[in-house]
């Protein structure tokens, strides 16, 4: 058996071929890889006594190449149908801390400690992502998910007094 970096001297050209017929436009090479990777494979797998190498190689490149063109199509229609079906309403977040009761956003603040109150205000009131909120608060993002649960603890038993929730 010869060694690859001949049989790719040799099959290059079959995925070339078939990125040129298909139409693709690789320009980060993603096509061009999963190509050499079928023609490796190809050449590990091949059964001289079947078909000509050739011929073998070309398959399995092609069919490869039109599995990832598949997926690429149904990866666009999921984002297309999502976009068709979103809202500029659903995208924008709301600014909590004004609909809330200034009283009961007091007795939230005295319940909280002053790290429990930043995450409430920032990651619930703002909509601030975790990890972003932990960078900017330098805390690991494990001890910012730690501070919300338990704050979320509190916050539970101080709306139950208040009668906001069972």
């Amino acid at each position: 058996m010869e060694d690859f970096h001949k049989v790719l001297k040799h099959h290059e050209r079959i995925i070339f071929h078939l990125i040129h017929k298909y139409g693709i436009r690789d320009e980060d090479g993603e096509f061009y890889q999963l190509g050499l990777i079928a023609l490796w494979q190809a050449w590990r797998e091949y059964d001289s006594s079947k078909s000509k190498f050739s011929s073998y190689a070309y398959l399995c490149v092609r069919r490869e190449l039109l599995h990832l063109i598949d997926h690429n199509r149904r990866v666009q229609e999921k984002h297309e149908k999502w976009l068709n079906t979103v809202r500029i309403e659903d995208l924008m977040v709301e600014d909590l801390a004004h609909e809330l009761d200034p009283q009961l956003l007091h007795k939230i603040q005295n319940a909280l400690t002053m790290k429990q109150w930043k995450w409430f205000e920032h990651c619930l009131l703002h909509g601030y992502p975790l990890k972003e909120f932990a960078q900017k608060e330098a805390e690991t993002y494990g001890a910012v998910k730690n501070c919300g649960k338990r704050a979320r603890a509190k916050l539970r038993m101080l709306l139950t007094e208040e009668g906001y929730a069972l």
